[in-house]
């Protein structure tokens, strides 16, 4: 489960990683799963998947298709599961997502800032933009 204190390390690893077909990474109680649709939950490249699901007794919070020329049929479909006891059902920092999706954590701010997701802050810091939030994209926490 994900319930580890605040600051505890994270178990992160990557469960498949094949281009241009399916890549898949888990961090704590939480597994992201980005697949072309020619990948089947039934073919044997998905059944890392579908161990690491079945051993956190994960459910799919999210699923969505989306058009990338860089994955088979230039489409991906992107899910996301969650163990019991992840409290935030959608959501996960965004080092977290940069991890999940192979950036750094520098990549990923410079991607979200040029997307008008974040907004660079004059001290250095970033906060998220009107679009970002009203569009649900980037969520502050609430302390």
């Amino acid at each position: 489960m994900d319930n580890s204190p605040e600051g505890a390390a994270v178990v992160r690893e990557t469960i498949v990683d094949r281009s241009t077909f399916l890549w898949a990474r888990r961090a704590g109680g939480k597994v992201f799963v980005y697949r072309s649709p020619l990948v089947r939950e039934t073919d044997e490249l998905y059944l890392p998947v579908q161990a690491a699901v079945a051993a956190l007794d994960a459910r799919l919070v999210h699923r969505q298709m989306r058009q990338d020329p860089n994955m088979m049929f230039g489409e991906a479909e992107i899910c996301w599961y969650h163990a019991p006891g992840v409290a935030d059902d959608e959501n996960c920092s965004i080092a977290d997502a940069a991890w999940f999706l192979g950036y750094t954590l520098e990549e990923y701010v410079d991607l979200l800032v040029r997307d008008s997701l974040l907004v660079a802050c004059e001290d250095g810091t970033y906060l998220p933009t009107n679009y970002a939030v009203m569009t649900g994209q980037l969520t502050p926490r609430r302390q």
